[in-house]
C-alpha cells in the first residue's frame, strides 16, 4: 500500500515521526541541545563535608566513632570501607557509626571510610593501634638500670640485639614513626667527655616494636653533636646536628640538618657545618648558627629554632622544606609539636617525670616520682632514671630514655 492510500490520521503520524528524526539528526550535528558534544550536559559539580567524633586514633575494641557527611547537595549519602577492619552501621545516610574490630592489630593500621552523594566522594582516614598492654612502666630494649651519665663510660660498648640483650651507650633523643618503629639517637661512649656531654658523630639505632635493635646510620663524615630529630609520613629521620667549638662550650658554631631514608642513607638536607650564620637559601647555600628540630609539619616542612647571629639567647625561627630551601619565619604553626589528642608529651630529667601539657598549659604526671631517679617497672607511677627523651606512640602509650634503655609507658584504656 503506498503513502497516499493510507488513511489522513496515519499519513500525519509518519510526517510526525520524520519531522522528529530530522530533528534529531541536527541536533546531534550541533553538538546536541546545549551539553557537551556527544553527550547530555553534565551534572553540576558537587562536594562533600565529612566530621567525625574523636581524633581518629582508635584501640581495638573501641567505642564506635560517629561519621556525618553534609553534602551541598541534598541526596542520598552512601558508605563504604575502602581499607581496613572494621564496620559500619548502616550503608547510607547522613550519619553513620563505625565500630573498629575486636581482634587486636600488629601494627598501626588505616582504615578509609568513604562517603559518597551524587557525583561527588570524599574519604576520611582513622588509624587503628595495637594495644599496648596493661597500664604500667614496661622494658622495651636497653640498660634501663645503668644511669647513662657517671659511671665507667668507656666500659660500655653499643651492641645491638633484642630487648634487654641490647646495649646503647648514651641514648639521647628519641622519634617515632607510623609503623610503631622508635629512632634513637645514641651518643657513643668513646666519644664522652664531661664538657660536650655528648658524641661528635651520628649513631642512629632503630627499634622496632618488638624491642628489636639495630644499628640503622653511623656516620663519621662530621664532627657535630645532634640535638633534635623527627620522622615524616614516608620514614625519612630528620636530624638536625651543631659544630661545637674547640673548648666544647655550649656556643654553637654552626650546623646542619641531615636526612636519613628508611634503608640508612645519609646526605645533608640543609646547611653546612663549615659555616655559620643566618642565612637562607637552597642546601648548603643555606646556613645556622646554632638549629634544633622544632617539629614537622603535615607536608613535610621542617620547622627550627635557631639562634641569632650574636649568639644571644634569642631565637630565630627557620622554616626548611623538603627541598632544603630554608627560610626565616616570624612564628611557628599553631599546635606544631602537639600529639592528635591534643596534648604535648615531655621528659622532666632533674625530677625524673614523664608528664604532658594540655593546650590550656595545665601539667599533668603520667609516670615517675619527682626527685626520685631509677626506673622501676610495673604498675604505674613506676619510676623513671634521668628520663631524656620521649614520644607518644599512640592513644595510650608513650615510649621514654630511661637510663641507658627505652621503655613504654602505658596509659589507662
Amino acid at each position: 500500500m503506498s503513502v497516499t492510500n493510507l488513511p489522513a490520521a496515519a499519513r500525519g503520524a509518519l510526517r510526525a515521526l520524520a519531522l522528529a528524526l530530522a530533528l534529531a539528526t541536527m541536533l546531534a550535528a550541533c553538538g546536541g541541545g546545549g551539553g557537551s558534544a556527544g553527550g547530555p550536559a553534565a551534572p553540576a559539580a558537587q562536594t562533600i563535608t565529612l566530621s567525625k567524633s574523636g581524633n581518629g586514633e582508635l584501640l581495638p575494641g573501641a567505642a564506635a566513632v560517629s561519621l556525618t557527611a553534609t553534602p551541598d547537595v541534598a541526596g542520598t549519602v552512601r558508605w563504604s570501607v575502602d581499607a581496613g577492619p572494621g564496620t559500619l552501621s548502616a550503608a547510607s545516610g547522613a550519619t553513620v557509626s563505625y565500630t573498629p574490630p575486636a581482634a587486636a592489630v600488629s601494627a598501626p593500621t588505616s582504615v578509609v571510610i568513604t562517603a559518597k552523594a551524587g557525583n561527588a566522594s570524599q574519604s576520611t582516614t582513622l588509624t587503628l593501634y595495637p594495644d599496648p598492654g596493661a597500664p604500667g612502666v614496661w622494658l622495651v630494649a636497653g640498660d634501663v638500670y645503668h644511669d647513662g651519665l657517671s659511671a665507667a663510660p668507656f666500659t660500655i660498648i653499643e651492641k645491638d640485639g633484642q630487648g634487654a640483650a641490647a646495649i646503647f651507650g648514651r641514648p639521647r633523643v628519641l622519634a617515632a614513626d607510623n609503623s610503631g618503629n622508635l629512632y634513637v639517637i645514641d651518643y657513643a661512649a668513646g666519644f664522652y667527655d664531661t664538657h660536650s656531654s655528648g658524641t661528635i658523630e651520628l649513631i642512629l639505632r632503630k627499634v622496632t616494636p618488638a624491642g628489636d635493635v639495630t644499628t640503622l646510620a653511623h656516620d663519621t663524615s662530621e664532627a657535630a653533636q645532634p640535638n633534635s630529630m623527627v620522622v615524616d609520613k614516608a620514614g625519612n629521620i630528620y636530624i638536625a646536628s651543631q659544630k661545637l667549638d674547640d673548648t666544647r662550650s655550649p656556643r654553637a658554631l654552626g650546623g646542619d640538618i641531615r636526612k636519613v631514608t628508611p634503608g640508612g642513607a645519609v646526605s645533608v638536607l640543609a646547611g653546612s657545618i663549615t659555616s655559620v650564620g643566618v642565612r637562607d637559601g637552597s642546601g648548603a647555600a643555606a646556613s645556622f648558627v646554632g638549629a634544633s628540630l622544632a617539629g614537622i609539619d603535615a607536608d613535610g616542612n621542617l620547622y627550627v629554632n635557631d639562634r641569632d647571629a650574636s649568639f644571644n639567647h634569642q631565637l630565630t625561627l627557620r622554616k626548611v622544606t623538603p627541598q632544603g630551601v630554608v627560610t626565616t619565619i616570624a612564628s611557628l604553626p599553631t599546635g606544631l609539636a602537639q600529639a592528635p589528642d591534643g596534648y604535648t608529651y615531655a621528659a622532666d630529667s632533674s625530677q625524673a617525670l614523664l608528664y604532658r601539657t594540655a593546650a590550656d598549659g595545665t601539667r599533668s604526671t603520667l609516670a615517675g616520682v619527682a626527685g626520685q631517679q631509677g626506673t622501676v617497672l610495673g604498675t604505674l607511677p613506676g619510676g623513671l632514671q634521668y628520663p631524656m627523651s620521649a614520644v607518644r606512640t599512640g592513644p595510650a602509650s608513650v615510649a621514654v630514655i630511661s637510663g641507658s634503655g627505652i621503655v613504654k609507658v602505658v596509659l589507662p584504656h
